[in-house]
């Protein structure tokens, strides 16, 4: 046994021969993306539920033709703003 031998630190592995740091970096990852697959449903419950209408009504309240032409009923005649 020399120096260097005694230096050089023993690289970890699962069972398999997997290095330890990229098998905890692979179980990482597969745990992050199950964890957003869990929580996507709620996501589009919320999307759908919430965030659509409040466009529908922006985009309604932007596009509202009767804010941009005044119409006398009387005499039918349309002016615009």
């Amino acid at each position: 046994m020399t120096a260097s031998d005694a230096n050089t630190p023993e690289l970890l592995t699962t069972a398999d021969g997997m290095p330890l740091k990229q098998a905890l970096f692979a179980a990482q990852a597969r745990n992050k993306r199950r964890a957003f697959m869990l929580v996507l449903p709620l996501l589009a419950f919320i999307l759908i539920t919430f965030v659509a209408p409040i466009g529908q009504l922006l985009l309604k309240s932007s596009k509202n033709t009767g804010f941009v032409v005044t119409e006398d009923f009387s005499t039918n005649i349309k002016t615009p703003i």
